[in-house]
């Protein structure tokens, strides 16, 4: 199967029974320094392991990291990740690992995002329907990478120690601001991150 349904919300399940605590995260480790790094979805998790993957860190997880029940450990789950278009275009290290077929694919879709943000092409009735389209056609500017192809780790790499802990939030401006954060506050967010990643179990 290319998917299982509800796979990753009945393993989280299944690991708060053994007093696991599964986040929404991604962790390696830089310097001999373990870093974890939640927050809610779109936030910059990826952005940041990969950056720091290009700069020599050891990939541990991302987008599901577990934690031990003393909170000695991280573990990362050996699935995909998701790498967009613009992650490859900033981080060359990465782009070998992509077919070429990928990168014409992602430039024709780029060169019809430019084609329906024409004025003239706004107005007519294709670009009406091409509008209406693009964001369907705009989600295929990724590709799932596993772990072992982009990082050349085993699953046993997949796990450290999670020295120092990062939220990570997105901002409009391109600032990159870093400041010290109450830990509670942090596990409250992620709390209520848990509670809304376990809606779609709950709807079954």
């Amino acid at each position: 199967l290319r998917a299982v349904p509800l796979l990753i919300a009945i393993l989280n399940l299944t690991l708060l029974k053994k007093n696991c605590v599964p986040l929404h995260a991604s962790a390696f480790v830089y310097q001999d320094t373990g870093i974890l790094t939640t927050g809610w979805s779109k936030g910059g998790k990826t952005e940041a392991m990969l950056a720091f993957s290009h700069n020599g860190a050891r990939y541990v997880g991302d987008e599901w990291v577990i934690l031990s029940r003393d909170g000695e450990k991280m573990y990362g789950l050996p699935e995909p990740i998701t790498t967009w278009d613009w992650h490859l275009a900033e981080l060359p290290k990465f782009r070998s690992k992509v077919k070429s077929s990928k990168f014409r694919l992602f430039r024709a879709i780029r060169s019809l995002e430019r084609v329906s943000r024409n004025r003239l092409v706004k107005a007519s009735a294709f670009g009406k329907m091409l509008g209406s389209a693009m964001p369907a056609i705009k989600r295929q500017l990724n590709v799932n990478i596993p772990p072992e192809k982009l990082f050349g780790v085993s699953g046993n790499d997949l796990v450290g120690r999670p020295d120092k802990v990062f939220f990570v939030m997105s901002h409009a401006s391109q600032e990159i601001a870093i400041s010290r954060t109450d830990p509670r506050e942090i596990a409250q967010r992620m709390v209520a991150s848990l509670e809304y990643e376990l809606e779609p179990i709950r709807a079954h």
